[in-house]
């Protein structure tokens, strides 16, 4: 065993796939058994035309093809004096998801500011300009257009929101274990549909969640014959959606989705795709634990309970905020014991499942139906954990 030292991190390799790195953001995540890729795809949909804005005129409004940003984290061939992407590097991705122009270089610079505000707003974590240029320049999992593993691996296509410096070590810890991401966030304008036109919010994003399934279509080393779904916030009603419209994905994956929320519960029904019963593959879903909720955010199982021709289950995880689960905090330096424990649960969770409902794997099937605290998880940890079978 041979020990490489990178810019502070360290790394074991040893030959074959056999091998265990370190990466300062992971904590202890253990890695699969893959190297991690990262490619980013500026994409058309000339199926589809928008309103865009001309950032020299931006008054007018142009009708133009839409345009999508889609993130790849994929099984890589590891080995040799390879660069890392920083934190940084996905930071000014997500910044450009936000800033649909060309960005400065004092854009470029702040983009770093977005886990501050994130961590200050969403949780009340103070973070010093010394710890945010500590996060930014920390690499990460990842490296950007590295070779592609041998073989077709089964693709996991999620709706983010924010872009991919939110929950990228929970999509760098799936590609270690054998998955093809694709990921695509919805855009400022679709933002703004969100508050004020929420059922043309759905129509967009269920339409690139379509592009996106096509577009792993045209990647070399992706099996679309075993497809995941994930949905982030908003997404969780997309990813719902997807699945009932086009019936193509073995199993459904809800971060903190609208869907369970009493606030949005008509945003997904009144949606001409919604069809209970055509939700056939197992679901996971976990929410968001807020004390007290503000109004329209307080949980309901409705959605959950109606899904009945579906395997479902249903966590909610102590302490876990809002934040915490969209914006993978994880990252943050002064985490607490109790929430790198709860990231490792839900982490390992979402990996198990779709291992036992993708791969078709047993072990993911065994972790996945025993209790939590059976796995290892303080009882301290899960709120709620419910398991309710297919009829």
């Amino acid at each position: 065993m041979i020990k490489h030292i990178f810019t502070g991190i360290v790394i074991l390799s040893v030959c074959g796939n056999c091998f265990s790195q370190k990466y300062k953001q992971w904590g202890a995540l253990q890695q699969g058994p893959y190297d991690i890729g990262f490619r980013v795809n500026h994409c058309v949909d000339y199926g589809r035309h928008v309103d865009v804005e001309d950032a020299n005129m931006p008054k007018l409004k142009i009708i133009a093809p839409k345009q999508l940003t889609l993130f790849v984290w994929y099984p890589a061939l590891g080995g040799g004096n390879v660069r890392h992407m920083l934190y940084h590097d996905y930071a000014i991705l997500t910044k450009q998801i936000t800033e649909p122009h060309q960005l400065t270089v004092q854009q470029e610079r702040d983009a770093d500011s977005i886990i501050k505000l994130i961590a200050n707003n969403g949780v009340g974590v103070q973070l010093t300009g010394g710890e945010v240029k500590a996060i930014a320049t920390t690499p990460v999992a990842a490296v950007k257009n590295a070779v592609p593993a041998a073989g077709k691996f089964p693709v996991i296509l999620c709706g983010i929101q924010g872009g991919p410096s939110l929950n990228n070590v929970l999509f760098e810890y799936l590609a270690s274990k054998g998955y093809v991401v694709v990921a695509g966030a919805g855009s400022k304008r679709e933002g703004k549909m969100e508050a004020f036109n929420p059922q043309m919010a759905l129509l967009e994003r269920l339409g690139d969640m379509e592009y996106m399934a096509g577009f792993a279509h045209s990647l070399s080393f992706a099996d679309t014959t075993r497809t995941g779904l994930m949905g982030v916030n908003f997404e969780g009603m997309t990813a719902l959606l997807y699945q009932m419209k086009n019936q193509h994905a073995q199993a459904v994956v809800s971060l903190d989705g609208w869907e369970g929320k009493e606030g949005s519960l008509g945003d997904l029904t009144k949606f001409v795709c919604y069809n209970p019963s055509a939700m056939t593959v197992p679901y996971f879903s976990v929410m968001q634990d807020e004390n007290p909720p503000p109004p329209g955010l307080t949980l309901t199982t409705a959605i959950l309970d109606s899904l009945k021709n579906a395997e479902r289950y249903y966590y909610v995880l102590n302490g876990m905020r809002h934040s915490y689960l969209v914006a993978g905090l994880y990252i943050l330096p002064r985490l607490s014991e109790e929430k790198e424990a709860a990231y490792h649960f839900l982490y390992q969770s979402i990996g198990y499942f779709f291992d036992a409902f993708v791969k078709s794997s047993k072990d993911g099937l065994a972790y996945i139906n025993r209790p939590a605290v059976d796995n290892g998880i303080p009882s301290t940890i899960v709120k709620t954990e419910l398991k309710k079978p297919a009829i």
